[in-house]
């Protein structure tokens, strides 16, 4: 997973934002017309995809 969030960093897909909790990591996902963005936190995208992490990096690259 580092090398994944190493890339999405490096292609400026990752941001820091505000929570209750504090700060953490988004990952941008998409950007509407009206300039409106979808976004998931990295503990939540860790959970959903951490067992195909592997090819998710390969199709990035």
């Amino acid at each position: 997973m580092k090398q994944l969030f190493l890339s999405l960093k490096e292609a400026g897909l990752m941001f820091k934002g505000h929570t209750e909790q504090g700060e953490i990591d988004f990952i941008l996902c998409e950007t509407y017309e009206i300039g409106t963005t979808a976004s998931v936190d990295v503990n939540t995208f860790e959970t959903l995809f951490s067992d195909v992490a592997g090819q998710v990096l390969i199709l990035l690259n």
